[in-house]
């Protein structure tokens, strides 16, 4: 009997436990609920249509998440925070000089994530039977004590069951999107200078162009390959989707968003490749034919600056 009471305490208890961790989590989401409005406020430092006359004014719209988050004007190609954009630049990317930044705008151009999320997405889906059950199994025992196997082993379940219709995003948003927030905090931190930052942001601006149908479409694969990326779970997850959701609504809806202001299709001037200027050595293109303009002009461009005489 005693067994039987004591059994019984500890369901309650638990019980008791998810509940108020449960009244907790609705909490906390309430909360964030009742900032995003302010958080997600659309800040211009010019009339809107100056925003159609500048070369800036495409990237600056495409990368409008960002300057949200910043409670940065949306017409303003630098962030308004040098010291913010320096600490985020070394914490987060471990960024301090030149060639690391260019380093990594290169690498998010060439390959980015979604070299590494599209073979992964292929390699998972293409599991049957006792293979699926061991590679698994497999994930799961790394992902014990492991932050990093923690994340891939719940990236492989939401591949399996197609989470999100994930298995149609396109990461090339989530990489170039980021490409151009880099040039923004490389100027603002003095890490690079006003033409190569402005230059690759447009790089970057014409793939994004190129393989998307609007702005909207941009904004679906960038918030959905971020959620892919983040790999969160439970109350994190909660939080970030609704950050996100409500982020790509406010510039999808918002008639004083940037991305109601500038048309999709706005010319875009030809990049310069200043980048490749300045970077001493890149790895030469592998003969592999690219279907995206942008990227086999890239790709040419790493060439012919590697065989001037050619």
């Amino acid at each position: 009997m005693f067994i039987g009471w004591l059994s019984v305490y500890f369901l309650h208890n638990a019980a008791g436990k998810r509940g108020n961790r449960k009244r907790g989590e609705r909490m906390q989401l309430k909360q964030q609920e009742a900032q995003l409005d302010s958080h997600h406020m659309i800040r211009w430092h010019s009339a809107p249509a100056h925003l159609r006359g500048t070369v800036d004014g495409w990237p600056v719209a495409a990368d409008a998440m960002h300057s949200l988050c910043r409670a940065a004007p949306v017409d303003v190609f630098p962030f308004p925070d040098r010291q913010e954009e320096v600490d985020m630049l070394a914490s987060w990317w471990g960024i301090t000089t030149p060639s690391q930044l260019r380093d990594q705008l290169l690498s998010l151009l060439r390959t980015g994530h979604r070299e590494r999320f599209n073979r992964e997405r292929r390699s998972w889906t293409a599991l049957r039977g006792a293979e699926e059950h061991r590679v698994r199994a497999s994930l799961a025992q790394a992902a014990r004590g492991n932050a990093d196997a923690a994340e891939d082993f719940l990236r492989f379940g939401r591949v399996r069951k197609n989470a999100r219709d994930l298995m149609s995003i396109d990461f090339l948003a989530w990489d170039l999107v980021r490409v151009i927030m880099l040039c923004r905090a490389g100027l603002t931190a003095g890490i690079i200078g006003r033409d190569e930052a402005a230059d690759t942001a447009l790089i970057a601006s014409h793939g994004l162009q190129e393989r998307f149908a609007s702005w909207q479409d941009m904004g679906s694969h960038y918030f959905r390959g971020r959620w892919y990326w983040a790999s969160e779970a439970g109350i994190k997850e909660a939080l970030s989707l609704q950050h996100d959701e409500h982020a790509q609504h406010r510039l999808a809806t918002d008639p004083s968003s940037p991305w109601q202001v500038m048309p999709w299709q706005t010319p875009l001037p030809a990049p310069r490749y200043l980048i490749l200027d300045n970077t001493r050595a890149v790895a030469l293109p592998t003969g592999v034919a690219f279907s995206d303009g942008w990227r086999t002009r890239l790709e040419n461009e790493i060439t012919g600056r590697a065989n001037p005489a050619r």
